[in-house]
């Protein structure tokens, strides 16, 4: 799951092109500019267009068979989104929603179906991309298969912290981007056994919890636990 958080940033994708490729892709995208809560796309919608975040927060979440919203990643400014469908011609397949406000650059189906055609060092870089995103699919699905509630939060923690710690910030830790319903459903938990693993780890004191900032005081300790 530690990769399964690490989100791959434009900026990654664009160390694989070619100057020329890099402003290609630039000048083939429109900036649009979103409200937090607004929808980008909806899991089952035509392909139309590729998006790459120039700045704010998205979450990107998909629907269980029983009807449960899951969170499957939390993407930031640089993360590229949409490719699959336009590169298949299939639906999307997850739902992405502004976190806060977002600032996108979006580029129709056809253009990035002829910028593939015209720079092979896209061709690459896009490969590598969707690679990555199949290994994590497998890591998490180990992970949501041989870890306990506990287990699953001890390393949620530690995936927070190595995204979005800050050891030059005052007390140190990380503030939390989403509700403990969305972090509970990253974990593949329901909420009520969320809190209960949670309270648990304050109370061992491997974590200092305070609203929306936590600051891990026992990594070993979570560590050992996050793999069981």
């Amino acid at each position: 799951m530690s990769s399964g958080l690490a989100a791959r940033s434009f900026a990654g994708f664009a160390d694989g092109l070619d100057p020329v490729a890099l402003e290609a892709v630039r000048a083939a995208g429109r900036v649009q500019r979103v409200a937090k809560g607004t929808t980008l796309f909806c899991a089952g919608d035509e392909g139309t267009e590729v998006f790459v975040i120039l700045a704010g927060m998205a979450k990107v979440t998909t629907w269980a068979p029983n009807g449960r919203e899951v969170v499957l990643d939390v993407v930031e400014a640089g993360a590229l989104l949409g490719e699959l469908s336009v590169i298949d011609g299939g639906p999307r397949t997850a739902t992405v929603v502004a976190l806060d406000a977002v600032e996108v650059l979006a580029g129709t189906a056809a253009r990035f179906r002829a910028l593939l055609a015209d720079h092979p060092t896209l061709n690459a870089a896009l490969l590598d991309l969707l690679a990555a995103r199949v290994r994590v699919a497998t890591e998490r699905q180990v992970e949501l298969g041989a870890n306990d509630a506990l287990g699953r939060v001890c390393r949620l923690l530690i995936d927070l912290d190595e995204r979005y710690g800050n050891d030059a910030a005052p007390g140190g830790g990380f503030v939390v981007p989403l509700s403990q319903q969305d972090l509970a459903s990253w974990a593949g938990l329901s909420r009520d056994a969320f809190v209960k693993a949670l309270r648990a780890v304050r109370v061992l004191g491997w974590a200092r919890l305070d609203g929306r900032r936590a600051v891990l005081c026992e990594r070993s300790a979570l560590e050992r636990r996050a793999v069981g």
